[in-house]
């Protein structure tokens, strides 16, 4: 729809529900997820972090081309719990 090509509406498979559920996050978690693209994870993830914590969400994917849409998909959030990497999750030292 129009309204998913300008951003404002994202939809969301049943299977990228679930890690975030399972893992239950909380406002104060440090929270890394390697196959985040295209971005879906990501957003229910900030939204458990909220703004109040202390908690924040580095998420990383390998793929070049997807790391890309994801980046400019939360340019404008401007969110500072969230750092986004393109690195091999073996590359990725924490």
């Amino acid at each position: 729809t129009r309204a998913s090509e300008l951003g404002f509406l994202a939809r969301q498979g049943c299977a990228s529900m679930l890690p975030a559920l399972a893992l239950k996050v909380e406002k104060d978690h440090a929270v890394l997820d390697l196959c985040a693209a295209p971005g879906s994870k990501t957003e229910q993830l900030l939204g458990l972090l909220s703004e109040k914590g202390s908690g924040f969400l580095v998420s990383n994917d390998s793929d070049p081309k997807r790391i890309g849409h994801m980046i400019r998909r939360f340019e404008f959030i401007g969110n500072s719990k969230l750092l986004i990497t393109g690195l091999r999750g073996e590359d990725l030292c924490l």
